[in-house]
């Protein structure tokens, strides 16, 4: 890989959020497609719109434990304010990230630089490497990514974690 990847500190302020899990079997994950993604980031962001709630920045994935031989890859929009569990309905939910303390790494090819199929990405192998220097417990760590820029000739994947709530 030509391109760098950073790897920084950051502060957070408190963000609520509302987001909703995909279930994915561990038999087939080629079974979720990014248009399957897509479209919770749509129907979510339609509905916040249309009920005044923002969304208020950049939408975020995560990955977490499913039912016995699944994983969930969730899908996140920040909001201005709590949600409550009533506007959620039965597939979304509402929470809250805590201020905090981040570690974040940003990855941004140039050039029409594309990864290779099957590799880890750079930006997580960067960021579990920075995680390996210090002391952080990693149990019960969320990786959130965020895909920033609009266009495929100029973005950047970015991944962070939490390393200290406030």
């Amino acid at each position: 890989m030509e391109v760098p990847v950073s790897v920084v500190e950051r502060e957070m302020a408190v963000q609520p959020f509302v987001g909703q899990a995909i279930s994915v079997s561990l038999d087939a994950p080629e079974s979720l497609s990014d248009e399957d993604a897509n479209a919770v980031f749509g129907e979510l962001f339609e509905r916040l719109h249309a009920s005044a709630l923002g969304p208020s920045g950049q939408f975020w994935t995560t990955l977490r434990a499913g039912e016995r031989g699944t994983v969930e890859v969730v899908c996140c929009w920040p909001t201005p304010v709590e949600v409550d569990d009533e506007w959620c309905g039965p597939q979304a939910f509402a929470g809250v990230l805590p201020a905090r303390t981040e570690l974040v790494a940003t990855w941004r090819p140039t050039r029409g630089e594309t990864l290779p199929d099957g590799a880890t990405h750079p930006a997580v192998v960067a960021l579990f490497d920075a995680i390996a220097g210090r002391e952080i417990d990693l149990r019960d760590m969320e990786v959130r990514q965020t895909v920033l820029g609009q266009s495929e000739e100029d973005y950047a994947v970015e991944v962070s974690v939490s390393v200290e709530t406030r």
